[in-house]
């Protein structure tokens, strides 16, 4: 099998945690492990790379017969052909083979990481990472030069973007109703005060206490987690939610300092201290 000529691999910005989950495929997961509070299960990534690798394949060809210098547009059946050709699993196999990430997937028996199931789903989940860490055109452009090694986006032909398609991340919102990547980062904000020190009362209200205290009352509890900052030193801010109502929100160096604000913030909030 001849070895397909590969892009560099773009890391994944911020928390490199992440990497666990990426390289974890589901026969080795503890299902009493937590899950990330920034993305939750793993499959949700995968699910989310899946359609990204999708869309931004779509692109490369559709945007094919736009750039003015790679003939004729594509009419929508050899669109469809060319996209599946392109994300075949023998290809995304040997560009994770190529990569050496199919040999560090950690599965149960070991033996499965020769899987095709098992390295699609790897493959996916890291994708998927990318878009939510990196954003799109990171997605975009890895995954038109895995296409095709001499590829140069249309909007970069010819030095300008006066005859620019229309962006990439439009096209994909537009075409599978996906969510908008993140914005790249301006200057980070300032460090985030450190918390104030914990009273006696509030040292008693850890994670646990609150989310028992929530499925107790009816309420499921969510964290959702952002970052900013320089990837070796993010500023973390998370929220709890109660039901889907924003009811508390931490800020800290610490992912696990955020959240325990967080939480602590709702449960004052909804009066159960």
């Amino acid at each position: 099998m001849t070895t397909p000529t590969l892009p560099p691999l773009p890391t994944v910005q911020g928390d490199y945690n992440i990497m666990l989950d990426i390289l974890t495929d589901v026969t080795a997961r503890n299902p009493d492990d937590d899950v990330s509070p920034e993305y939750g299960d793993p499959s949700r990534l995968e699910m989310l790379g899946k359609k990204a690798a999708e869309a931004a394949a779509f692109y490369h060809f559709f945007a094919l017969g736009t750039s003015g210098h790679d003939g004729d547009q594509l009419p929508p059946e050899q669109l469809n052909e060319r996209v599946v050709d392109s994300l075949r699993a023998e290809k995304i196999v040997q560009w994770m083979d190529g990569y050496g990430l199919k040999s560090r997937i950690a599965c149960y028996p070991h033996n499965m990481r020769n899987n095709e199931e098992v390295v699609l789903r790897s493959f996916w989940i890291y994708v998927g990472a990318l878009y939510i860490r990196n954003g799109h055109n990171v997605v975009q452009d890895w995954i038109s030069r895995l296409i095709d090694p001499t590829h140069v986006p249309p909007h970069m032909a010819g030095g300008g973007v006066q005859n620019a398609p229309m962006h990439p991340s439009t096209f994909v919102r537009e075409a599978t109703g996906m969510p908008p990547p993140p914005q790249p980062m301006g200057q980070p904000p300032p460090p985030p005060p450190s918390p104030p020190p914990l009273t006696g009362t509030d040292k008693l209200i850890t994670l646990q206490v609150v989310n028992q205290a929530a499925q107790q009352k009816g309420y499921v509890v969510t964290y959702p987690a952002s970052s900013d900052g320089p990837p070796h030193n993010p500023t973390w801010h998370v929220r709890c939610a109660l039901n889907g109502q924003e009811m508390g929100e931490g800020r800290a160096r610490s992912q696990k300092v955020a959240k325990e604000e967080a939480a602590r913030m709702a449960y004052k909030a909804m009066g159960w201290a």
